[in-house]
């Protein structure tokens, strides 16, 4: 009898629940959706942001899934060959062209590699990169 109503409610339950919603992400883990799930859980519909290191506009990017949705916000990318994919793909952000430090200097090095997504200012860090073998320093 006990195994009966088991059943019973098993098969109501499952078929008045249905599965979690997976939304779309465009970030590399993920982590877009689970902001967008946070904003929606506070009624954040639009949301206004700044990406520091847009890089591509549409793939592994933190912001597209907002941008798809209809916010809006400033994409900033140091790699000046970037910059016309993202005005192109996110013509209504504000696009800027620059880098952003922690230092109080106007000029950097900026180091670019032939893998997009892993260019830096940090010297060491370029060096490391380069040594590992796998990818080449461009200038």
């Amino acid at each position: 009898m006990f195994e009966k109503l088991k059943n019973i409610i098993r098969k109501f339950v499952y078929s008045k629940i249905t599965p979690p919603y997976i939304p779309a992400s465009y970030s590399q883990a993920g982590e877009d959706a689970v902001l967008r799930f946070l904003f929606n859980d506070k009624g954040i519909r639009k949301i206004s942001y700044l990406e520091i290191g847009t890089n591509i506009p549409d793939i592994d990017n933190n912001t597209y899934l907002f941008y798809k949705e209809g916010s809006r916000g400033v994409c900033v990318e140091a790699d000046k060959t970037l910059i016309p994919a993202i005005k192109k793909i996110r013509p209504e952000d504000k696009v800027l062209n620059i880098g952003v430090s922690v230092s109080e200097h106007d000029e950097a090095d900026f180091y670019i590699f032939d893998i997009r997504g892993i260019n830096t200012f940090d010297k060491d860090e370029a060096e490391k990169r380069e040594k590992f073998g796998t990818i080449k320093l461009l200038k």
